[in-house]
């Protein structure tokens, strides 16, 4: 396999799980408003998670997002059924 096609599925694995990440870290956020408990840490978290997630959205193809969401899913749900 060439190089450019492990790249591009490290960059799509990286792109998955930062969307992933910047979408928790904002919807703890908004957690935190609705329950009146904000902290700046939280605030700095979301501005972040925000940032990736444009970032993400802006720089990774959508395919290789699907892939690396397809790496997701296989390492968190079906090895851990093997585990089992």
């Amino acid at each position: 396999m060439r190089r450019d096609a492990w790249v591009g599925r490290l960059v799509g694995f990286a792109g998955a799980v930062g969307l992933a990440l910047g979408g928790v870290a904002v919807i703890v956020l908004l957690a935190g408003l609705g329950s009146g408990d904000v902290t700046a840490r939280r605030v700095v978290a979301a501005l972040i998670g925000v940032a990736v997630i444009w970032a993400v959205m802006r720089f990774v193809p959508a395919p290789r997002l699907l892939g690396g969401y397809s790496a997701l899913v296989y390492a968190f749900l079906f090895i851990p059924i093997l585990v089992v």
